[in-house]
């Protein structure tokens, strides 16, 4: 079939940022919860903003006029920016409940951000709301709350649980089913409300009971909306503390599977994680452990009695954490770790209390943190497993020293090598608690662009993809088009290389990802163009196969009569079951899953492949044992480490380690007989072994010996006994020089030395000739001079000599004279 399309094809510019994977963004709404004023506990309140490697220029505003100036703001690239709204309390905060208000917040800006809502970071009951861009905002939400504290009554105004709505868009029909009562409507009731862009409702509970908070309640409505979650002045249970719990949440599109929160520092069991299901017959498993079964609205409360626990479920669930120190409470959506996560997240720090970092992070990216480019903030030791997640997955909570940021200054946290999760717990015991994720609940890391999306032809093609560390990429296109390039560029390209270029970005762990970028090439003569594509692309706007002819105008003048001689190929699917053991892999899989990917076929199309995969686990074993020199365990002879591989009944590897020691045949040894000075002492010592008994029946391992006499010792190990004796005799060990000396070589007298020299310590001896000329000096009492100077016999005479040492410990210094002779 032939068609006759004109087209005209404007230039477009489309450059993303390297930080794509923070939980940042260029555009945020947000409703602000009505917070207890009694004693000022709702001020001051601050949106805290952060910027990235660009420069950029931000604007908060209300766009239904709920009386908030609009105020911009000029960020300069990686700095923050901290606006006080507290004058503006009245106008921003969400309540009354059961009443359409004008009071939602949008923020805009030209570079991407991160940005989070503050309330009373001075006092006692604050509380962080991180606002998370386009992944606050859907069309379907559960609500999560925590059931144990109750709102304080101590308290004018009483505060409340409530959940807060925002309208992104004019004509939103919200479709609100309570599952608690709330001001204006009985629970599990559903009613409809209809709001206009920037417009907010509160559903404010009727009760302060924790029993009658609003988890499970369901939200839905027709055009994208977001949801903030609030919880006042919430008591801890068995504390005399209240504080502000709450986060924007997140709608079903974003919630998963799988899950890690970090325990903080509250005291007791009151760390919990609330697990909302949005489907029935929901299971949960907590660190590997079946612990729960839900229908779609209902919670299950777990403890966090570990330093971090893993959370696994069935279906797509929400979690919700209660954290804190001591007594003081804060509350965050927890994000999904399947393939979420971020490179690099940055929060303002606005407070001087304690600021704690819960980290999440792969298995191996526990080495490559910085925070503020320093390495030594986060260190791999901080880490340790996840249980249930057979160690992939490590989690440390470290606390940010003062030095490494000034407040109201931005802290910037980065991984060169992988995706990692990011909680900030920040307070103290009796001074509130607030707390909050900054990084990531989802991820879109194949992001093509290009600067030329027309050209003329033999122009120059340039095509960009964002920067990852870890990734691996593939482009195809028209003109049999392919490169391993990440930013690769086509010169001199013909009108044959018009059309769309795929990018396929692999990111270890998550699989591919896909996206295009089409760019157009003009010319000023008519060509024939034949191209093949595979199912599911496009090329030019055409998916059938067919011949098009197309009339290109282009903005650069490059007129060209086109026709396109299209052939569609069609993709292949392939699923496979496989089980292998443990330390195996199968396409590079080597955990239990499903796992999908896509590869080329031979027709040169998708192969969408499904492998699903059981690993069986192999067991480890360790042995401790001690033999005597002859004998064997297990076959080995020798002492040391000896690590078998064996068959387990799953066929799988079972691996053995023996700690062997070899004990020998008890040889004591006290020495050769010798002599003893009077008054001097010797200790005796056989060696090491497990049991000692002396002549005396004493049981020391070391014998004290200060008479004369013979001494002996029976010594026992695991192999046995043995015996050993010394005799000891007395001798005279007056200490003294001799006033002549006779080197004549007849083996007596031959040395000028110190007499019965024993025990000595820091000992010197020098000897000068009548001139004053050193002839010998030594350091050794058992050296002595032989009558020579420099081998040449010195002459008959008189000699001096100086001397020292210590004998017992306590020095002596001695000189005088002798003859040599001859």
């Amino acid at each position: 079939m032939n068609w006759l399309r004109k087209t005209i094809l404007l230039t477009c510019l489309i450059i993303t940022s390297s930080y794509t994977f923070a939980q940042i963004d260029t555009e945020f709404w947000f409703a602000a919860p009505d917070i207890s004023s009694s004693t000022g506990l709702d001020r001051p309140a601050f949106l805290r903003i952060a910027s990235f490697k660009d420069a950029g220029t931000v604007t908060i505003s209300q766009p239904a006029g709920g009386g908030l100036p609009t105020q911009v703001i000029n960020l300069a690239a990686n700095s923050s920016a901290s606006i006080d709204l507290t004058a503006w309390l009245s106008a921003i905060e969400s309540g009354p409940g059961n009443t359409v208000q004008n009071k939602g917040i949008r923020i805009v800006s030209t570079a991407q951000i991160s940005v989070y809502y503050e309330v009373n970071h001075t006092s006692r009951n604050p509380e962080l709301f991180v606002l998370k861009g386009k992944n606050a905002l859907g069309n379907d939400f559960f609500i999560s709350s925590q059931n144990a504290g109750s709102n304080t009554t101590a308290h004018t105004p009483l505060p409340y649980s409530s959940f807060n709505i925002v309208a992104s868009d004019d004509n939103t029909s919200v479709t609100i089913t309570p599952a608690k009562n709330i001001v204006g409507h009985a629970a599990g009731v559903p009613f409809t409300i209809t709001l206009n862009r920037g417009q907010t409702y509160a559903a404010i509970a009727t009760s302060q009971a924790a029993a009658d908070h609003l988890g499970g309640s369901r939200v839905t409505s027709t055009k994208p909306i977001a949801v903030t979650l609030a919880d006042d002045l919430v008591t801890s249970p068995g504390y005399a503390c209240a504080d502000l719990i709450g986060d924007q949440t997140i709608p079903t599109n974003i919630i998963g599977t799988e899950y890690v929160a970090t325990k903080g520092y509250l005291l007791g069991t009151q760390e919990k994680i609330y697990i909302t299901a949005v489907t029935n017959g929901t299971t949960v498993s907590q660190d590997g452990i079946l612990v729960a079964t839900l229908n779609a609205g209902q919670s299950f409360q777990a403890n966090l009695a570990n330093a971090s626990t893993y959370i696994q479920t069935s279906n797509p669930v929400y979690v919700y954490q209660i954290s804190g120190i001591g007594c003081e409470l804060g509350g965050a959506i927890l994000p999904p770790i399947k393939c979420t996560g971020s490179l690099a997240v940055t929060y303002t720090r606005s407070s001087s209390r304690s600021n704690y970092l819960n980290v999440l992070v792969r298995a191996g990216g526990e080495s490559f943190f910085r925070v503020n480019n320093s390495n030594s903030v986060i260190k791999a030791t901080d880490f340790s497993p996840v249980p249930g997640t057979s160690n992939q997955w490590l989690s440390a909570s470290v606390l940010l020293s003062n030095s490494i940021s000034a407040l109201d200054s931005p802290v910037t946290i980065t991984n060169s090598r992988t995706f990692f999760h990011l909680g900030v717990l920040i307070g103290n015991d009796r001074e509130g608690t607030a707390f909050g994720f900054f990084s990531s609940f989802n991820n879109n890391y194949a992001n093509a662009s290009t600067t030329t999306p027309f050209v003329c032809g033999g122009g120059t093609i340039s095509l960009f993809a964002d920067t990852l560390l870890t990734a691996t990429y593939q482009w195809t296109g028209p003109n049999g088009f392919t490169s391993n390039q990440q930013n690769p560029v086509i010169t001199n390209a013909p009108t044959a290389s018009a059309g769309k270029y795929y990018l396929t970005v692999t990111l270890p762990g998550c699989g591919n990802q896909l996206d295009s970028v089409t760019i157009g090439i003009g010319g000023s003569k008519t060509s024939i163009v034949n191209r093949t594509i595979c199912e599911g692309d496009t090329a030019e706007g055409y998916t059938t196969s067919g011949i098009y002819i197309d009339t290109l105008n282009t903005v650069l003048g490059c007129d060209s009569i086109r026709t396109l001689n299209l052939t569609v190929l069609p993709k292949s699917v392939l699923t496979l079951t496989q089980t292998i053991c443990e330390g195996d892999s199968v396409f590079g899989y080597t955990q239990t899953g499903i796992y999908i990917d896509t590869l080329t076929a031979a027709n040169g199309c998708d192969s969408i492949r499904t492998i699903n995969l059981t690993v069986l686990p192999r067991s480890r074993s360790t042995l401790t044992e001690t033999i005597c020199q002859g004998q064997s365990y297990l076959g080995y002879t020798t002492a040391g480490i000896h690590i078998d591989t064996l068959v387990a009944a799953n066929g799988c590897d079972s691996i053995r380690t023996l700690n062997l020691n070899v004990d020998t045949q008890p040889l004591p040894n006290l020495g050769p007989n010798r002599e003893l000075c009077v008054g001097d002492t010797i200790q005796l010592y056989p060696g090491l072994y497990a049991s000692y008994l002396w002549q005396d029946n004493s049981t020391n391992d070391r014998f004290i010996v200060n008479q004369t006499g013979t001494y002996s010792v029976t010594v026992t190990n695991a192999c046995g006994s043995a015996s050993d004796d010394v005799t000891i005799r007395s001798v005279d060990c007056v200490i003294l020089f001799p006033n002549a000396f006779t080197p004549n070589g007849d083996g007596r007298n031959d040395y000028f030395k110190i007499l019965n020299a024993f025990n000595l310590t820091d000992y010197t001896l020098t000897i000068y000739n009548r001139w004053g000329q050193l002839v010998y000096s030594t350091t050794d009492f058992r050296q002595g001079w032989d009558g020579q100077l420099k081998g040449l016999p010195q002459d008959p005479g008189m000699f001096v000599y100086y001397s020292s040492y210590k004998k017992d410990n306590i020095p002596v210094t001695t000189k005088g004279t002798f003859i040599l002779i001859r």
